[in-house]
């Protein structure tokens, strides 16, 4: 079960920080820049799917640390991004759905920095040599299948820009999707991570974004 967040974990550790180094249910999240902390608002950030239940800080960070076994990173280095899952992030479970199935959503302050100075499109094509490059190397031996599916670029509504990467991995026969999306909203960085079976999207498991 740890095992099927590998992929999205790696791509995570590689974009938090410095790794880009080129020029309830129904419950709503908002990141306070102050503290980095993470309040619940009312109509307000991230609205999600009811069917989405989020984990408690102690469940995401056991799970997190679990996952981390399996990417080829030093002590130090899980040590130091499990500081910065728990500061920036929240996860989130599909009901009955044994954990396998979830949510990732993360602080992402580098991606807004970048496409202040860049283009979004700058971004999708380092983003994209970088996954197609590196990933496959941070991670060990444990997929029978991974595939780059499609890459681009959206808009949320007509509001919110984004930059998605969508692949498939195949784990002792278990097919499933990964959908990884770089958002701005209200001049704030968020990098989502949404892991299903059937190859969920961004306007499948949030009602809104505001």
């Amino acid at each position: 079960m740890k095992k099927l967040l590998l992929l999205s974990l790696t791509i995570l550790s590689f974009f938090i920080g410095d790794g880009l180094t080129h020029p309830n249910k129904s419950e709503d999240i908002s990141f306070n820049d102050a503290d980095i902390t993470i309040k619940a608002l009312p109509q307000k950030g991230f609205i999600l799917s009811e069917e989405f239940i989020k984990a408690d800080k102690e469940t995401m960070l056991s799970f997190f640390a679990e996952s981390q076994e399996y990417i080829k990173l030093s002590a130090q280095e899980k040590s130091e991004y499990l500081t910065e899952y728990k500061k920036n992030t929240e996860l989130y479970f599909k009901e009955k759905s044994n954990f396998e199935e979830n949510i990732i959503i993360n602080k992402a302050p580098f991606f807004q920095s970048f496409i202040s100075s860049n283009s979004i499109q700058n971004f999708l094509d380092i983003m994209t040599q970088q996954i197609e490059s590196k990933v496959p190397d941070l991670i060990l031996a444990e997929y029978e299948e991974f595939k780059l599916l499609r890459s681009g670029l959206g808009k949320y509504r007509d509001r919110f820009e984004y930059v998605y990467i969508n692949s498939k991995a195949n784990f002792n026969g278990i097919e499933r999707f990964s959908s990884s999306y770089f958002i701005s909203v209200n001049n704030q960085g968020y990098h989502i991570v949404i892991n299903t079976f059937e190859g969920l999207g961004i306007y499948d498991v949030f009602t809104d974004i505001n």
